[in-house]
């Protein structure tokens, strides 16, 4: 009795220790699954590729034959995570003070003022009314002076112009000569359909009869024209695109 127990114990303990074996049917099995994949994988094989100009010929004239729709993602770049807040709350109440004027001099005489009133804020001598009497030989006051003209016209003033303007004079006819401000009779009368070769639209004729121009087209009716165009695309495209899943079903 002793020596059938221990038998047993050391049957028991091999079938824990020891890996499967497989029996002789399963090697059948295992054949038949090897040729099932390997028709599978016939059936499945890789379509050689095509020239290009015979891929765009057979889209254009719908000989392509949809087997299945798949989902492409776009090309891009995907945005972080960060970028999607809003930038107040990015901002956490840490404000920028932007240091030019938001609404710039539009008038030669207004920047006139503006040079000779500002250059009397920064010097203690005998105040000036005049653009030849500014000085700006001395860099920090030069500095100082076009600091703040730039801050209060709302123009910046380039780095090469700074370097080479000596008085209130050289600084005015920069922004008039580059037609930056303009004098005040002159702010009306510019105008981007002045230009000699401005066509009229109404003087032109077109042989076509499918070309005509309507000059007497206001706002209103040129945005329900645009919504109407813009409903009638989507809606050609939601056909294109249903007739497309048809075909792949």
């Amino acid at each position: 009795m002793l020596t059938r127990n221990i038998s047993r114990y050391n049957q028991l303990k091999l079938i824990h220790t020891t890996s499967k074996n497989l029996g002789f049917m399963d090697w059948f099995n295992y054949k038949k699954e090897q040729e099932q994949q390997i028709k599978n994988n016939n059936k499945t094989a890789v379509e050689k590729p095509q020239n290009i100009n015979e891929v765009i010929s057979n889209v254009e004239n719908n000989q392509i034959e949809f087997k299945k729709v798949e989902k492409i993602e776009f090309i891009g770049k995907i945005k972080n995570k960060i970028q999607l807040i809003p930038i107040d709350e990015r901002l956490n109440g840490f404000k920028i003070d932007h240091w030019l004027n938001k609404e710039k001099i539009l008038k030669l005489q207004d920047f006139e003022k503006l040079l000779i009133d500002t250059y009397n804020e920064l010097i203690d001598d005998e105040k000036i009314n005049q653009l030849d009497q500014i000085n700006l030989i001395d860099l920090q006051l030069r500095f100082n002076y076009t600091l703040k003209i730039q801050s209060k016209s709302g123009y910046l003033i380039p780095d090469f112009i700074l370097t080479k303007i000596s008085t209130g004079k050289d600084l005015f006819d920069y922004f008039k000569d580059k037609k930056i401000i303009v004098n005040s009779n002159e702010i009306n009368s510019i105008s981007k359909f002045q230009n000699p070769l401005h066509l009229n639209l109404s003087n032109l004729k077109f042989t076509a009869q499918n070309i005509s121009i309507e000059t007497s087209i206001n706002s209103k009716q040129r945005k329900s024209n645009f919504k109407k165009l813009l409903k009638l695309a989507k809606f050609e495209e939601q056909n294109k695109i249903d007739s497309l899943i048809q075909q792949a079903n």
